[in-house]
């Protein structure tokens, strides 16, 4: 999906990026793919600024195991859903919490990456419908009150 490509200069920056986090925990690569399923040739072509597309999942995986942020990393990458740039931490919490239930779907290799990045588009879609919605009875159940 054109959502999740990044340019040449992008790549580069947020694969140098990466990787000095990485070599400043002190961690491998080895050890990274351990942690969290990136596979030491996708971890390679991240931090080499080779990989033009990056999975949500990876984002993610980041951020856990480098204790970073992950909206910044989105953030990073020029592909942040403004919606999740405004939210407080409450509600990124509960955002992150309803894109748990996909996890297990980034982890089976029978699934591209097109679909798993379709997949967190439709997920991200549905949340903020169903936010939206329930702003929408608030605000009606309030208005019937006056």
């Amino acid at each position: 999906m054109e959502d999740f490509k990044i340019s040449d200069e992008v790549a580069l920056e947020f694969g140098k990026y990466i990787k000095e986090i990485r070599e400043r925990r002190g961690m491998s690569t080895n050890k990274v793919e351990l942690l969290t399923n990136i596979k030491k040739a996708d971890l390679s072509r991240i931090e080499n600024g080779k990989k033009k597309v990056i999975n949500a999942f990876y984002l993610k995986e980041f951020a856990r195991i480098y204790k970073l942020d992950v909206l910044d990393l989105h953030k990073r990458l020029g592909f942040i859903d403004e919606r999740v740039a405004n939210m407080n931490k409450r509600e990124r919490i509960k955002h992150e919490e309803f894109l748990e239930g996909a996890n297990f779907y980034f982890n089976d290799e029978s699934i591209t990456e097109e679909e798993k990045e379709k997949l967190i588009n439709s997920l991200n879609s549905m949340y903020f419908r169903a936010k939206d919605k329930k702003q929408e009875r608030k605000a009606k159940r309030e208005k019937e009150k006056k």
